[in-house]
């Protein structure tokens, strides 16, 4: 994936599903998908992915927060469109970087994330977490194999 038109259209698909997907919950609000393994419960998350530092909802927590994730932005965004990759690095880093805009796009408009995702078993709950979460965590999985594959072939 090197054209930046391809990289952009891949930005904005995942954007636009975190963002859709949020304004499902929201109307939904709470939902049993799969009894004793999946809801769909809506979370407003003050913190940080997977529910972190969720226990502060102050002010300034919000602040740094999203000036943490614009420069997460930023970064990723130098990489992803500057620096030659393989298509799996450029992939992985277009997860990261989304899941990035889609979680500051919900703290600069509500001062929270909207989380929805509830995996449990029985009454053991699972973080509950969002679509940019997992486009993330994914992300960053597959930009360590991406550079560990490549650096082993050097």
């Amino acid at each position: 994936m090197t054209s930046w038109l391809p990289k952009t259209l891949w930005l904005v698909s995942l954007v636009g599903i975190d963002q859709y997907s949020k304004s499902l919950a929201v109307s939904i609000k709470f939902k049993e998908i799969v009894p004793s393994f999946l809801n769909v419960k809506l979370t407003e998350n003050p913190g940080i992915i997977f529910g972190f530092l969720s226990q502060s909802t102050n002010h300034q927590q919000t602040v740094l927060l999203i000036i943490i994730g614009l420069i997460t932005i930023i970064y990723f965004g130098s990489l992803y469109f500057k620096k030659t990759l393989t298509n799996f690095g450029s992939y992985s880093l277009g997860m990261i970087l989304s899941g990035s805009i889609g979680n500051i796009i919900d703290r600069t408009l509500n001062g929270y994330v909207i989380d929805f995702i509830d995996f449990y078993y029985k009454d053991l709950h699972y973080w509950t977490f969002n679509f940019a979460d997992s486009f993330i965590v994914i992300g960053l999985i597959g930009w360590f194999l991406s550079d560990y594959y490549h650096n082993s072939k050097a």
